[in-house]
């Protein structure tokens, strides 16, 4: 929240910051305090961390998907969604809450109506198209790069996707049992599991999908995690949140 109590989000590398009001969204430049106005739109900040997005995902008021760049702040994009949501985008809060972009904008992601995930779409031109599209994301990486999908017929395990090389593992966390999470570095799946004796996290490398350390952590502990290698081993570390 900025000071007036409007909604407000980084973008653009850090260099503006984006403020959402009842009638349309304001992209302000830090460095030259100049500010582009974009009318009858709403700002999409589903990706939580927006500060690196490539492109600004905006909501029109006709349903459109509206791509702004975050470097010159010109129009990159403009997609219809009547095809692949349900209704008017706009009056669906799930949509309007968690429908993100991938940070290097290839890819976007739209909430389930009637569950958890996402379905997961490639950005081509003026339109979408289906990735996987039987194998929703039930969660997705902080940079929209890698996906973790459950397969209906399957044992319940966890799968995770790379959507930029188009590789995907097995791995050992189960829906429902593990509660999976990505590292601030996004190098590491990390999985949270309640043992006997207490709460337990493992971490695979996402490159190869290799367990590199299984760690106690307080059930309290939170999720903004550094994996560190040193000469003591394989450790996490807490990492405060950045404040802009």
């Amino acid at each position: 929240m900025d000071v007036t109590g409007r909604a407000a989000w980084m973008g653009c590398g850090g260099q503006c910051v984006i403020t959402h009001q009842v009638d349309g969204v304001t992209v302000l430049d830090r460095p030259s305090q100049v500010a582009t106005r974009f009318e009858g739109v709403r700002f999409l900040p589903g990706a939580g961390s927006t500060r690196n997005l490539r492109h600004l995902p905006l909501l029109a008021a006709d349903g459109q998907l509206i791509l702004i760049a975050a470097d010159g702040l010109e129009l990159a994009g403009r997609i219809p969604l009547v095809d692949v949501v349900d209704g008017d985008a706009a009056l669906a809060p799930r949509f309007v809450e968690e429908a993100r972009i991938s940070t290097d904008g290839r890819r976007f992601f739209i909430p389930s109506a009637d569950g958890p995930g996402f379905s997961v779409h490639a950005i081509e031109g003026d339109a979408l198209r289906p990735l996987l599209p039987a194998h929703p994301a039930i969660l997705v990486s902080p940079s929209g790069r890698y996906g973790l999908t459950v397969d209906p017929d399957g044992d319940g395990r966890y799968a995770l996707t790379d959507y930029v090389s188009g590789t995907s593992f097995q791995t050992r966390a189960r829906f429902e049992i593990d509660v999976p999470f990505f590292d601030v570095d996004e190098r590491f799946l990390l999985t949270r599991r309640q043992h006997v004796d207490g709460t337990h996290v493992s971490a695979y490398r996402l490159a190869d999908g290799e367990l590199v350390g299984t760690f106690a952590r307080p059930d309290a502990a939170g999720q903004v995690v550094r994996v560190e290698t040193g000469t003591n081993g394989t450790t996490l570390a807490d990492i405060p949140l950045p404040q802009d």
